[in-house]
């Protein structure tokens, strides 16, 4: 019945069967042959004689049964000796002090609060804890800990903070609420400073939202408006997280070369076109400098478009940085720089040929060289020079398998088992499901895994060409990479 289900499920690879997502690494096999569990992190995976069917359990479950599981395989070595010794020293508040131990040590001082104490009648006298406590001093940690946890009576001392980082104001939060996921002060001000986050957005007024720092500048945007890729991210040497163009020179030096370079090269071509030429090499001379002048004017359109574009950014989305990923795997960028490409070498190629028919000419002035030769010299260039830019960006997958430059997943959230899909992760899925179709194109496995469940958007990515390997949109006249 898996067909008819309405919510998302992940279809079990070897036995018929499928898992709604919220019971995916939840520490229990669903699936007959456990692939539920198999690819979430940190499980260990099990075969043993026998049995074709992986077991995939944590590792400290391994060890307390590891007696059921001898002359099994596993896919990693275990310390169990150095588990079960953590485990006999880690007790529930021991584990929870030096959670907060860590947070205390970590948190950034602006984010400090001044701590206040209320008391609670409460019935139970057990040990309980949640979240964590930002403090002074770290020595500090373990007297408000004590506060935390003192029972007598009845009674309860919980230290409390101000959800007003200025003191004034009267809303209060516990200190176990601090950084534990979820929004307690009405401005989710005991999220916003916890160590280990980059949060997405600093205004109150918006939704909160934060990824872990880990994520930050991984050429995948995790954050709904894309800041965990910008600031201190890398550019290249011509743009930066805010301007596609990153400096003002820069953009007055591409602005002038635009300018002059579509004025001069209108002009000649206006000219070469209007003039007659009263002989055989005045004519090969005309033609030479009018495809010379055309490729050095498709030159200056491409500047201009930069130039376009830059500002376009700007203004519609303030900063480059947001948009980044999106528009070097745009076919506008294809474009331009397909454009770059005919301009540069058509431009190099047209020189190089008058300069060789200037040197025939000169070694014998007897020497005749038909107008028509040039003619067919010069759409052979055209021609080679067209196939050359146009090639690497022909949606065939491959073409594209040989030129792609990169390529990100479009929504991470999205991807079940784990919070950092690799190409290690997607190789390990599609063994998986077709142990038997072995490929090493990594799009067909993309497309493929694409099935193993019904949730739309889940191993959708976005490929970004040849072009798109930096924020221009060009590559060098002479390439240096394995496919060429």
């Amino acid at each position: 019945g898996c067909g008819n289900r309405t919510e998302p499920v992940f279809y079990c690879p070897t036995q018929p069967g499928c898992v709604p997502f919220s019971q995916l690494c939840d520490g229990v096999q669903d699936c007959l042959d456990g692939s539920d569990e198999c690819f979430c992190e940190g499980y260990l995976q099990i075969l043993c004689p026998g049995s074709e069917a992986l077991t995939c359990i944590p590792p400290e479950e391994y060890c307390h049964y590891r007696h059921i599981y001898q002359g099994c395989t596993l896919n990693r070595a275990v310390n169990c000796e150095s588990l079960e010794r953590e485990a006999a020293v880690n007790t529930p508040l021991l584990q929870c002090m030096t959670h907060l131990e860590k947070i205390a040590m970590n948190i950034s001082l602006d984010a400090l609060w001044d701590i206040n104490f209320r008391y609670e009648l409460k019935n139970s006298s057990s040990v309980h804890c949640s979240g964590a406590i930002p403090l002074y001093r770290t020595e500090d940690w373990t007297v408000y800990m004590n506060a935390l946890h003192y029972r007598f009576g009845g009674i309860r001392l919980i230290p409390v903070a101000s959800c007003d980082s200025q003191q004034h104001g009267e809303e209060e939060v516990e200190l176990g609420q601090i950084c534990n996921g979820a929004k307690d002060c009405d401005n989710g001000f005991d999220e916003r400073f916890c160590p280990g986050r980059f949060m997405c957005n600093t205004n109150t007024s918006l939704p909160l939202e934060w990824v872990p720092d880990s994520v930050r500048c991984d050429h995948i945007k995790d954050c709904r408006n894309g800041s965990d890729e910008c600031h201190e991210c890398d550019f290249g040497v011509l743009s930066s997280d805010r301007l596609l163009l990153r400096s003002v020179p820069i953009l007055v030096t591409v602005l002038l070369a635009s300018v002059a370079v579509l004025t001069l090269n209108s002009r000649q071509l206006y000219h070469g076109f209007r003039s007659i030429p009263e002989s055989n090499g005045a004519t090969i001379d005309r033609m030479i400098k009018l495809h010379v002048n055309f490729y050095d004017f498709l030159m200056g359109m491409y500047l201009g478009s930069i130039l376009m574009i830059a500002a376009s950014i700007r203004l519609k989305y303030g900063s480059y940085c947001t948009v980044d990923k999106d528009w070097r795997a745009s076919i506008s960028c294809d474009i331009i720089g397909a454009v770059h490409s005919v301009s540069s070498h058509g431009s190099f190629m047209t020189v190089s040929l008058m300069s060789i028919i200037r040197c025939l000419k000169c070694r014998s002035v007897f020497l005749h060289i038909p107008a028509s030769a040039v003619i067919v010299a010069n759409i052979v260039i055209f021609v080679i020079i067209t196939m050359n830019a146009v090639l690497p960006i022909v949606k065939i997958s491959s073409v594209q398998a040989i030129f792609r430059s990169a390529f990100f997943f479009n929504s991470r959230t999205a991807i079940p088992f784990t919070d950092s899909l690799g190409l290690s992760d997607v190789d390990k899925i599609y063994m998986a499901f077709y142990p038997t179709e072995i490929t090493s194109d990594l799009y067909e496995k993309l497309r493929r895994i694409r099935n193993i469940t019904n949730k739309p958007g889940v191993f959708d990515f976005t490929e970004i060409g040849y072009y798109g390997d930096n924020a221009l949109c060009f590559k060098n006249i002479f390439k240096n990479q394995v496919c060429h």
